[in-house]
């Protein structure tokens, strides 16, 4: 396995050539994501590019933390924290999971996704973790990015029409269908592939950039 110095290193390369590549065409081109990742490299800067790139991998290492002060496996916490996922933010999630993990009721999340969440932490089966996002959220944590199928969630879903317009100040319900959500995914995959990016770390890269944070 290499070690994180490394996959750092190989992450900056991955960028710099991903930056060269979009460098090479004008924006407004029609090519939706390579031309949200050239915004985002023209706002930010490819420094900023590179911290949101390491989205997965700081989430990864804070789950890492918990679960060794519980002693939990690191694959069934991933799970736990994916299961907890929909409704939550990212922090929410890690603190449902602490708390199910001191046997506290009354958690914000949904009731299904805590059940869900208590199951895997009783079998460590991260097989049960049902829906397709749940399941690509957990393989893009437990990869630290590294991962070729992007968690499709609703800020992916809100690169593409017709979820990226708000509507009287509101954004748009965003419930997708199993072939929807592969339609986006395919989306990510096919810009990631043209960057040299994997679909994950340019999915984090997109996710933080609207939402104005990492």
């Amino acid at each position: 396995m290499l070690t994180v110095d490394n996959r750092l290193l190989f992450r900056r390369q991955r960028l710099a050539t991903a930056a060269a590549y979009v460098g090479t065409y004008k924006q407004g081109s029609g090519r939706s994501l390579l031309t949200r990742f050239r915004q985002a490299l023209d706002k930010h800067g490819i420094e900023t590019l590179f911290q949101y790139s390491n989205w997965y991998l700081r989430f990864q290492g804070k789950i890492n933390t918990i679960a060794d002060q519980y002693g939990l496996d690191y694959e069934t916490a991933y799970a736990t924290v994916a299961a907890l996922s929909p409704g939550l933010s990212p922090d929410a999630n890690i603190k449902a999971m602490v708390k199910l993990l001191d046997g506290m009721n009354g958690l914000q999340a949904y009731p299904n996704a805590v059940d869900k969440a208590r199951k895997i932490l009783d079998t460590g089966n991260t097989l049960l973790l049902g829906k397709m996002k749940t399941q690509d959220f957990f393989r893009a944590i437990r990869a630290g990015g590294e991962c070729g199928s992007a968690p499709i969630d609703r800020w992916a879903a809100r690169e593409f029409s017709p979820y990226n317009k708000k509507i009287n100040g509101l954004w748009p319900d965003v419930d997708l269908t199993l072939g929807k959500y592969q339609e986006i995914q395919a989306k990510f995959k096919h810009a990631s592939e043209t960057l040299g990016l994997w679909d994950a770390e340019l999915q984090a890269i997109l996710w933080a950039d609207r939402r104005g944070k990492d």
